[in-house]
C-alpha cells in the first residue's frame, strides 16, 4: 500500500497495478540484490508513513519537485 501510494502520487504508476506487477518491476530494476531491495522497501515505508500519508505533508517532502500530486494538491 505504501509503495502504491507513493509511486502513484509521483506519477510513476497508474495505481491499478497488482502487487505482482509492482514487485516484478522493483526486482527487475534493482536486480537480485536482496539487501538493496530491503533498504528501498524500508525507505519507501518510512517516507510514506511520515510524509506521503493519506493526508500528505507535501510542504516537507524532499520529493516535492518531482511529484505529480504535489503540483495539484493544495497544502
Amino acid at each position: 500500500a505504501y509503495t502504491r501510494r507513493l509511486f502513484q502520487r509521483l506519477g510513476i504508476i497508474e495505481g491499478s497495478e497488482d502487487y505482482e506487477m509492482l514487485r516484478h518491476g522493483f526486482e527487475s530494476a534493482l536486480g537480485p540484490d536482496v539487501p538493496l531491495f530491503n533498504e528501498y522497501h524500508a525507505l519507501i515505508v518510512a517516507h510514506a508513513k511520515d510524509v506521503c500519508r493519506p493526508r500528505p505533508r507535501c510542504a516537507v517532502c524532499t520529493l516535492r519537485s518531482i511529484c505529480a500530486a504535489a503540483k495539484t494538491l493544495d497544502h
